[in-house]
């Protein structure tokens, strides 16, 4: 978790435990209204507003229901999205006035206790699928986002990355989830994120998600060691990414930044290949292995840097 999530449980003296069932309600349909603002059901959904409220601040609105009747540019499909905001806020156990950004968190926050408790979860998902939008303001936000797949022996499977491209329009987005084994996760921690790499919030930001989902491609279960004769290094990478397959099967890797865009794309028979990446900027990519049937049977993250 980043600065502000850090920041608002440090606050509360919670420590952050939080897991999921499959996403329900993950195209943002459905609200409940409680005392703080309105809250996505479906799921053990905890908001920024919800922990500012127990933190007794001042102000509160910095995750907000977007309703596509007033504001139809900012919902992707359905009726209605998450809205993410910054708002100025006065926090008494802080003795300050701070910027806070607009948090989406899974878990079920017990405000007597101070802490957040587990959600079942069943499932070895290997994307994190959804749109965004992030509107130009030219101060580098982003969302971040952070997932940690469990079970009774500890972090199986993570997910962590920024959707960073900003735009008027919705943009897809594809989240590769690097597992450890093809075990079934038993919970998940998940959260969402408006932030920055400085030093504090930005006034005046925002960022909106919506149909958000976990991919589950068909037969890769039976893919799942694929991690043992797949590799794709050095990582980061300056000008050229070497990639393996010492499986039997040939099978195509592409290169895709984290709005899904795609720059490279070659087939591996069983050898090793190169990929030309000094004409990409530098950044965070991913590489996905596909099947011929077009199945995602291995990913993960690769960093450029020139």
């Amino acid at each position: 978790m980043k600065k502000t999530i850090c920041t608002l449980l440090l606050l509360a003296g919670a420590c952050l435990g939080v897991s999921a069932q499959n996403i329900n309600n993950g195209g943002f349909e459905n609200w409940r209204t409680t005392s703080f603002g309105q809250v996505p059901t479906g799921m053990a959904w905890v908001t920024s507003d919800s922990l500012l409220d127990f933190l007794g601040a001042s102000a509160m609105g910095s995750l907000v229901k977007v309703d596509g009747a007033v504001e139809p540019a900012n919902v992707h499909g359905g009726t209605a999205a998450v809205g993410f905001k910054t708002i100025r806020s006065y926090v008494p156990l802080a003795g300050d006035t701070v910027n806070v950004a607009g948090i989406l968190l899974l878990g079920d926050f017990d405000f007597t206790t101070q802490d957040f408790s587990p959600v079942p979860f069943s499932g070895h998902p290997t994307m994190l699928t959804g749109y965004y939008k992030l509107p130009a303001n030219g101060m580098g936000d982003y969302l971040l986002v952070n997932a940690e797949f469990r079970d009774g022996t500890g972090t199986i499977g993570t997910l962590e990355d920024g959707l960073n491209v900003e735009g008027a329009n919705y943009k897809s987005f594809s989240l590769p989830i690097s597992w450890s084994t093809s075990a079934d996760a038993d919970s998940i921690m998940l959260s969402f994120e408006l932030t920055n790499d400085t030093a504090d919030n930005h006034m005046g930001s925002s960022a909106y998600l919506d149909d958000i989902a976990f991919s589950y491609p068909s037969g890769i279960k039976e893919n799942l060691g694929a991690s043992t004769f797949l590799k794709c290094y050095p990582n980061p990478a300056v000008s050229v990414l070497y990639v393996e397959n010492t499986g039997k099967e040939t099978l195509t890797v592409s290169i895709v930044d984290v709005s899904g865009k795609e720059y490279l794309r070659k087939t591996v028979g069983v050898q090793k290949e190169q990929l030309d990446v000094s004409g990409l900027t530098n950044g965070i990519y991913f590489y996905q292995f596909r099947n011929s049937k077009g199945e995602t049977v291995y990913g993960g993250k690769v960093a450029i840097r020139h």
